[in-house]
């Protein structure tokens, strides 16, 4: 690989790598809140693959947002939107909607 490839390769995953440092990981006390908002247990893997999944979809074609910085009807209106653009499928949606609206809730 040529020296601009390989600087051009490192520097997008510096990128992605440092945008998903950024975003809380969920903890414990997370899923009390989750199940009590969704109506539903929810448990922390659930909740960890929300979050992969976002990372994974979103973060290929933009920089990613920290779930606070929309309220979570927010984050409902964007998948809304987002969702075909980006191809995902209704369960991953879902798990990424999990995480987000669980993590702006907070």
């Amino acid at each position: 690989m040529n020296k601009i490839l390989r600087a051009v390769v490192f520097t997008g995953l510096s990128l992605f790598l440092s945008c998903a440092t950024l975003l809380p990981e969920p903890q414990g006390p997370d899923l009390a809140y989750a199940s009590y908002v969704h109506h539903a247990p929810v448990q922390l893997k659930d909740l960890q693959m929300g979050r992969k999944l976002y990372i994974t979809h979103c973060a290929a074609c933009h920089d990613l947002h920290r779930p606070n910085e929309l309220a979570p009807s927010g984050w409902q209106d964007v998948m809304t939107r987002m969702q075909p653009k980006a191809k995902i499928d209704d369960p991953t949606r879902d798990s990424i909607l999990l995480y987000l609206t669980t993590m702006a809730g907070k």
